[in-house]
C-alpha cells in the first residue's frame, strides 16, 4: 500500500506525497526511469523554460581530484 492511498484511508491529506507521486509518475510515463529522483526536478525545470548545461570535462576534472570511493563515476554521471 502506498502512503497516499494509507493518508487517503486514514482521512489524512497528504498533499505534498500526492504532488511528489504526481511528479515521480509523470517522469515514468515520459520513459525517465532511470533519473530517478531527478525527474521531478528535471520536469520543474522544463515548466519553467529553463535549461542546466554542464562542461562534463569540469565534472571529470572534480571526479578525477576526488574520486568516488569505489574509483566508478557516480550513478547517473553518464562519464566514461
Amino acid at each position: 500500500m502506498r502512503p497516499t492511498e494509507l493518508g487517503r484511508e486514514l482521512s489524512i491529506q497528504m498533499r505534498l506525497a500526492n504532488l511528489a507521486f504526481a511528479a515521480v509518475t509523470e517522469g515514468l510515463d515520459r520513459g525517465w526511469e532511470n533519473h530517478g529522483s531527478r525527474s521531478p526536478t528535471l520536469l520543474l525545470l522544463e515548466r519553467c523554460g529553463l535549461e542546466v548545461e554542464v562542461d562534463l570535462r569540469r565534472i571529470q576534472e572534480v571526479n578525477d581530484r576526488d574520486p568516488p570511493h569505489n574509483g566508478q563515476p557516480w550513478p547517473g554521471s553518464h562519464l566514461t
